[in-house]
């Protein structure tokens, strides 16, 4: 069966995920972790890919990635093959050392890159590891300053120039996050009045309301919008009278 197709971003940002081939671990020791940091600093300035947040665990990788270029593909593909040829050669393991290609969703809000970010940085917390704060290996610590790693891999500045400094960044983090409705992994399962509420949220009553007049390439982009916060498209079609088949198509 041939795979699906990678889901475009409009905004060009992306949350990605690469897991370690049957759940193995990625890296031995802490030099591993330095030194698959250093590949990913240098092929996402290769390829014009800005770091916008990070976290390593020991048998996955969490990126959170602006690509303007639409180059992900080829710097995912350049990241994992470079570690891969540095892990084997250091461990004498053979055979592949990430899981088929890289998992990403696309990010089209800035609440959503927002909570995309936060996310990420409590991976340690949620698997009992560390608070986000006392784990040396996420752009956490680039995002407040702390520690004195020589490794600054992160482009913190639009994530802190939408949240207004670094206090108000920590402040964002430390909340309860009962509410969120981002995942990474499989769609949310939203009701009908979840749906509606988080509909009007993104969009705005008016946008909302006017979508089925658009044209087919103006609806498209509130409709991966709508999508990408969470919605199946049976429910973008109940909250916006499209039909399913206009909105597979506007989705890709």
């Amino acid at each position: 069966m041939a795979r699906a197709a990678r889901q475009k971003s409009e905004s060009g940002i992306y949350h990605v995920m690469l897991r370690g081939c049957g759940k193995q671990c990625l890296f031995e020791d802490d030099a591993d972790r330095i030194k698959f940091l250093e590949i990913l600093s240098s092929n996402t300035e290769k390829y014009r890919v800005s770091v916008l947040a990070w976290c390593l665990m020991d048998n996955h990788i969490h990126l959170v990635l602006s690509d303007r270029q639409d180059d992900l593909s080829p710097c995912l593909k350049a990241i994992a093959g470079h570690y891969a040829m540095y892990f084997n050669s250091r461990t004498a393991h053979v055979g592949h050392v990430f899981q088929d290609r890289f998992k990403s969703k696309p990010i089209e809000t800035d609440e959503y890159l927002l909570q995309a970010v936060r996310y990420v940085h409590r991976n340690p917390e949620k698997a009992g590891i560390a608070a986000a704060e006392d784990y040396p290996w996420s752009s956490y610590a680039e995002y407040l300053s702390l520690g004195s790693s020589e490794i600054h891999v992160t482009d913190t500045s639009p994530v802190l120039g939408m949240m207004g400094g670094k206090d108000a960044f920590a402040k964002f983090h430390s909340e309860a996050v009962e509410t969120d409705s981002y995942r990474f992994g499989n769609r949310q399962r939203l009701n009908d009045k979840e749906a509606q509420e988080l509909a009007l949220k993104s969009l705005g009553g008016e946008v909302l309301n006017s979508i089925k007049t658009l044209s087919k390439s103006q609806r498209a982009e509130p409709l991966r919008a709508l999508y990408s916060i969470g919605l199946s498209v049976r429910q973008i079609e109940r909250v916006t009278g499209i039909g399913r088949w206009s909105i597979e198509r506007a989705l890709g």
